[in-house]
Order: structure tokens, then sequence, then C-alpha cells
């Protein structure tokens, strides 16, 4: 299970949003969300054991955006977070 998204960043024109999943003992294998002004983009995630793992979504936006990332099956969200795309 994801036990939080941390460390949301991103580099101008780079076309990725970075970001960290840490997860308990059983890990977690569940799509995530990222939702930047009504649109999701989405990604799969899948670690096994407790951690933590960089991971990345594509988009195709630019400019100042706020940006929060939803772990759709532990319902669990990073803190929003205003980034330039």
């Amino acid at each position: 299970m994801t036990i939080s998204i941390v460390a949301v960043d991103s580099v101008a024109g780079s076309g990725l949003i970075t970001f960290v999943v840490v997860t308990d003992a059983g890990g977690c294998d569940e799509d995530f969300s990222t939702f930047i002004q009504g649109q999701r983009f989405a990604t799969h995630v899948t670690r096994t054991g407790a951690g933590s793992s960089n991971e990345s979504i594509a988009h195709t936006k630019s400019g100042l955006h706020t940006i929060t990332i939803l772990a759709e099956t532990s319902n669990v969200s990073s803190s929003p977070v205003v980034l330039n795309l």
C-alpha cells in the first residue's frame, strides 16, 4: 500500500513530473494519476516490499500549474504544488 507521495518536481520543458512513492511492507501495484487543470495523466507503479521509489508521469502542459498526484487504490495524494512545466 502506498503510504505517501513526496518530492513532486519537474524540470521546465521536460514533459515529465517526477515524484517519490513510499510504500509499506506490502508494496504497491496501482494506478497513479496526476491532475493538471482538470486533465488527468496516468501511470502504473509496481513495487514489492517497503521503501521508496522514484517515479514519473509524462504530460503535455507548459507554464505554471498546480499539481496533485493521487494513488488510486490507496487513496493517498501528494500535497498540491505549483510547478513550472
